[in-house]
């Protein structure tokens, strides 16, 4: 008989359900009862690009909203947008939309960066 809808997340494997093997604390027990000796974190590796894009997008979208409430609201985010100024050269924040610009560029850049390095210094530790 075909498994539809809520019979399929009562599937059995082994006697037990599906769900159980989809948490990671079933891996450690799998390990402990069955004697499976295989380090299950030596295939955690993390996707460079993947972790890079996404720290890129979101520093990058971060820098940008705040620089478009800054243009909005004159009082709002000043010394964290001077501290920026001070880190990335030639960003001249309070100077208008073209410094949200450049700010957004330099903030997806450092992050792209950062995230890269972040990926592989965690792959390196992994293996």
């Amino acid at each position: 008989m075909p498994q539809t809808g809520q019979e399929s997340l009562f599937r059995q494997h082994d006697g037990l359900p599906v769900t159980f093997y989809n948490s990671l604390f079933a891996v450690y027990i799998e390990k402990i009862l069955f004697g499976n000796t295989e380090d299950v974190r030596s295939n955690m590796k993390l996707n460079i690009k993947a972790l890079a894009l996404a720290a890129a997008t979101l520093w990058g979208a971060g820098m940008f909203l705040v620089g478009i409430a800054n243009m909005m609201y004159s009082d709002y985010a000043i010394k964290f947008l001077e501290v920026m100024a001070s880190i990335y050269p030639g960003y001249q924040p309070f100077t208008g939309f073209s410094s949200v610009i450049i700010g957004t560029i330099y903030g997806f850049v450092d992050a792209g960066i950062g995230g890269t390095i972040f990926a592989w210094l965690y792959n390196c530790f992994v293996k």
